[in-house]
């Protein structure tokens, strides 16, 4: 029986197709091709295609998993339901599973397929876990970092389960409403990642615990609710031991910045490469205070020097113009950066491997 066959036969319920893939109304003789032949076809596909290429046969899956297609973003959203958001090439597919406590039941899922953000084709699968899927997805398109984003009741799913199935997290997001703050504290120790992003008030004190701060994350993010002042201190910038830093809505003074500076200056933050202070409600910011009593120089305007940002995957080198130079008593230059009428500070941080010649 051919591939296309097997299709036609399979049990209706198992998938639907709105609108079907082409290779399964077309009459190219894909399946007659040599097999250097069809590789080349199958990888020129839409994603659809693909997908569901690799469902028909074992054959067919090793041959997609043998053309080496590579995802350039994994995320899964996780809400009372569980949402998997996969990029290859310009493609966009988008699994969107019905609610579920375990994600070894067998859920009904929305199949969402996308080109340049434009909707181009769905499908619906019954019978098939959240497990079953994310595991084909994972050996087909050869991904082995994924982002997960916990919103509005992600509290329901078991953690460890959560685990087990999406492991290799490299990513973490926390946004309002996820849960209490011990379910956002078992997030955390159940969850190792590289970066950590916080959004909204999710901690009862209005600012995670020193034991997040003091964390060797590549990139820590923290931003309060909109118009909700950060109590974030001094104190707690000074422990912080990420690669990249960025806190939003902050209240403290200019001149607790200006300590911040020094403290650098004389050896602290040793792990930082960037941090971005973004103030409360956009005030702005007054640069003289910041710089009281520093030794530093003002380069011109028209200076160009290229920062590597080398967390950021998408846009790993950044253009800095002009700014304010500091040197640490090791000798490690920095560049402070802030727009006039601006209520945001950059500070670079030019250690060897952040240094590139190219944009």
């Amino acid at each position: 029986m051919s591939s296309k066959a097997e299709y036609l036969n399979r049990p209706p319920q198992a998938l639907t197709f709105p609108s079907p893939p082409a290779v399964v109304t077309s009459n190219f003789p894909l399946f007659k091709l040599p097999d250097k032949a069809r590789r080349h076809v199958i990888k020129s596909m839409n994603c659809d295609e693909i997908l569901f290429l690799s469902l028909l046969s074992e054959k067919l899956k090793e041959t997609v998993t043998s053309l080496n297609l590579k995802s350039r973003l994994v995320s899964i959203t996780i809400t009372q339901e569980i949402q998997i958001c996969i990029l290859v090439k310009h493609f966009l597919a988008d699994l969107q599973f019905s609610s579920s406590r375990s994600l070894s039941s067998m859920d009904e899922m929305w199949l969402v397929f996308g080109k340049k953000w434009r909707r181009t084709n769905y499908w619906i699968s019954k019978g098939l876990s959240i497990k079953t899927w994310f595991e084909h997805i994972k050996e087909i398109f050869h991904f082995s970092k994924i982002d997960l984003w916990f919103g509005e009741d992600s509290i329901t799913h078991d953690m460890n389960e959560i685990r087990d199935t999406f492991n290799s997290c490299h990513e973490i997001r926390i946004s309002n409403n996820s849960g209490s703050e011990a379910h956002v504290m078992s997030i955390l120790k159940t969850f190792p990642t590289a970066k950590l992003m916080l959004y909204g008030d999710l901690f009862e004190n209005g600012e995670p615990p020193s034991e997040v701060f003091i964390q060797n994350y590549d990139e820590l993010t923290i931003e309060p609710r909109l118009a909700s002042a950060s109590t974030i201190t001094l104190e707690d910038l000074l422990i912080m031991n990420s690669r990249n830093i960025e806190v939003s809505e902050l209240s403290i003074h200019e001149k607790d910045v200006n300590r911040f500076i020094k403290h650098w200056m004389k050896g602290s933050n040793p792990r930082m490469e960037r941090i971005c202070i973004n103030f409360q409600d956009y005030r702005t910011i007054d640069i003289d205070l910041v710089l009281r009593n520093l030794n530093y120089e003002e380069g011109p305007a028209d200076r160009k020097r290229y920062f590597k940002d080398n967390s950021n995957s998408y846009y790993p080198v950044e253009t800095i113009c002009g700014g304010i130079d500091i040197w640490r008593r090791d000798g490690t230059l920095a560049t402070i950066t802030i727009r006039e009428n601006s209520a945001k500070l950059n500070m670079f941080v030019w250690h060897p491997h952040c240094v590139t010649d190219r944009r």
